[in-house]
């Protein structure tokens, strides 16, 4: 659910950078939209969840060793999904 949602408010974002762009007719730094939407809405959805402070804390890659055998591991991090 993470990753849908982050990835929808990357989008808006970047939509929220165009429109400045155009507003203001100077460029802005594309992060300073980006970043407050992707992290405020992880937070809300873990608060919402009531996953954050698991989602603050982490949790070891190798939980998931077991029950996602289907991602490839390196060095401790996800590279990719295997299909």
């Amino acid at each position: 659910m993470y990753v849908y949602v982050c990835a929808a408010a990357y989008g808006v974002g970047l939509l929220v950078t165009f429109l400045a762009l155009a507003i203001m007719g100077s460029g802005q730094p594309a992060l300073l939209y980006i970043v407050p939407l992707t992290l405020g809405t992880t937070v809300v959805i873990g608060w919402s969840r009531k996953e954050l402070r698991q989602l603050w804390i982490g949790e070891p890659v190798s939980a998931y060793c077991h029950t996602f055998p289907f991602l490839v591991f390196f060095s401790g991090l996800v590279i990719l999904p295997v299909f």
